[in-house]
């Protein structure tokens, strides 16, 4: 009877441990259905994108499938469907990336000067707090939007630790980080606010004087990465949907199909060489 207590228990305790990791199974992801929506949301917010993280995900999903679902039920033909498919998955994320690209260049180049106010301010007896809400009232955006909202999380209780880090997520600046980093680091060992903030202003007006220059170099050389690795999928995309007859042969044949495995591959190696060529770290 013991015997088969034992081995009731052991069942009972093998099923517990099944149980739990069933739920720790659930629980990762969701955790991890969580942690991609934060990073949509960031990406968003960094774009200035007035969406959601669920509508923006919403919206691509209706670009991917919606005109695609639309050929199929008028005219059957795969191809010209998968052509939209294409070009309606790479859309959406193209011109949030461009939009934060565009937003975070503006920022950074607003960066300087407002280090410059902040340092005069610090000088003139204001506390950092106070030279921030300079920021967010003197200058125009993005850079005041972004010390609006990070004055506002510091009013609802948020630390300034806190409150400056979620605006680096935020902006993924290396220029704000390196000025988020001075300000922590003097708040905990002390120091001349205001010289560290000077020092800051020079070197990232020299930094953007230098990224000037280096795009300015390899200009040529980033045209033709682009062109490299982009314009052969956009015909690719664009005769599938046009012009599907001229293209049909490569999805419906062996050899087509590995023409197109072995080109996908050749532009994937030009567009990182080409890439890693002209990306210059300083």
């Amino acid at each position: 009877a013991r015997k088969h207590a034992d081995e009731e228990e052991a069942d009972f305790t093998e099923d517990r441990i099944r149980s739990g990791d069933w739920l720790k199974r659930i629980l990762g992801r969701v955790e991890a259905g969580r942690s991609l929506m934060q990073r949509v949301g960031l990406q968003l917010e960094a774009g200035s994108v007035l969406l959601r993280p669920e509508e923006y995900l919403g919206l691509w999903l209706l670009a991917f499938a919606g005109p695609a679902g639309v050929v199929l039920l008028i005219s059957r033909d795969w191809m010209v469907a998968l052509g939209l498919s294409i070009l309606g998955a790479a859309l959406p994320p193209f011109l949030v990336r461009r939009a934060r690209k565009k937003r975070l260049d503006l920022f950074n180049r607003q960066l300087g000067d407002a280090l410059t106010i902040m340092s005069n301010c610090l000088r003139a007896g204001f506390t950092c707090q106070q030279s921030m809400e300079s920021i967010a009232t003197e200058m125009p955006e993005p850079i005041s939007k972004e010390f609006g909202k990070t004055l506002r999380e510091m009013k609802h209780g948020a630390g300034m630790d806190q409150a400056l880090t979620h605006m680096v997520e935020r902006m993924g600046s290396d220029d704000l980080h390196l000025l988020v980093s001075a300000i922590l680091i003097q708040r905990q060992v002390g120091g001349n606010l205001s010289e560290i903030l000077d020092n800051i202003a020079g070197t990232v007006k020299e930094r953007l004087r230098l990224r000037a220059e280096i795009k300015v170099v390899t200009a040529s050389g980033r045209m033709s990465g682009l062109i490299i690795g982009l314009l052969p999928l956009f015909i690719l995309c664009f005769l599938m949907v046009l012009k599907p007859d001229y293209v049909r042969m490569f999805f419906e044949t062996r050899i087509g199909l590995l023409l197109i495995g072995v080109a996908l591959v050749l532009e994937t190696i030009g567009f990182l060489l080409v890439k890693k060529i002209v990306t210059v770290k300083f």
